[in-house]
């Protein structure tokens, strides 16, 4: 693999990550509660909510929630055991 075929290859991962980094974000200055990130993944667009789903690879928009929650070391008192 040439360098230029492996940037062609990773630049789609890049973005994403990226993407994903820039919504993870908004979350960076709300207090470190449950209900406070509830309600600020609620306000996402759906459009992000899904682009969340189809990042972390979850089964559920509450699954993706639970990792943002992990992510940002926030507790949860409703969060599975096997997170």
């Amino acid at each position: 693999m040439t360098p230029s075929t492996a940037n062609v290859r990773l630049r789609p991962l890049l973005e994403r990550q990226r993407s994903a980094w820039a919504l993870l974000t908004l979350f960076a200055h709300i207090p470190r509660t449950e209900p406070a990130f509830r309600m600020r993944f609620n306000e996402l667009t759906p459009e992000d909510r899904t682009f969340f789903v189809d990042f972390y690879e979850a089964p559920t928009e509450q699954w993706a929630f639970e990792r943002i929650c992990l992510f940002w070391n926030v507790p949860m008192d409703s969060m599975r055991k096997e997170i």
